[in-house]
């Protein structure tokens, strides 16, 4: 786990990092550098900071994450940033979709769409309509988990479990 109070990880700071299996990004960070953690062939688990507003270009390239939560605050991604990676599914909180430019890629290395991109029901439209569509096979609404995030305050991990439960049920009916 990276150490409260950071509030950005720099460009390059765990890059290659073959031995990381998870990492902990505390809420205090705001940004992730350019290829923070790119190519840490063993990182399949990232949980991310409830305060984390911008990840720069190439942030996750070519980590085996499966799928990514991404709080509201999040408003801008950088090119390529989870490209390569074998990501099933991305959550975003965000209401308005972070800014992303159409001409690049973010998601995928091989051309393939993600399953599923869940983003807060009343964004769905939004969502939809722009640049982010192009990369997920469906755009999901769920109800708005603000409250895990702020008021309960869970764990990064407890309120990614949750969701992902509440997605599968979702899933099933």
């Amino acid at each position: 786990m990276l150490p409260n109070g950071l509030t950005h990880v720099g460009s390059n700071a765990l890059e290659e990092c073959d031995n990381l299996l998870s990492v902990a990004i505390p809420d205090s960070v705001e940004t992730i550098g350019e290829a923070a953690l790119a190519q840490c062939s063993q990182l399949s688990i990232a949980n991310l900071s409830l305060g984390l507003e911008e990840i720069a270009p190439k942030a996750f390239l070519d980590c085996p994450l499966g799928s990514i939560l991404l709080s509201e605050k999040v408003a801008a991604i950088g090119d390529s940033v989870f490209w390569g990676d074998r990501l099933a599914a991305v959550n975003c909180a965000a209401i308005e979709s972070p800014a992303i430019e159409d001409a690049t890629t973010y998601f995928s290395a091989d051309g393939q769409l993600i399953d599923s991109l869940c983003v807060p029901v009343e964004s769905v439209a939004t969502y939809e309509t722009s640049p982010w569509a192009r990369y997920f096979r469906a755009v999901r609404g769920v109800v708005v988990l603000r409250h895990l995030f702020t008021e309960c305050r869970w764990t990064p991990q407890r309120a990614l479990r949750s969701f992902l439960y509440c997605l599968w049920r979702i899933w099933i009916q």
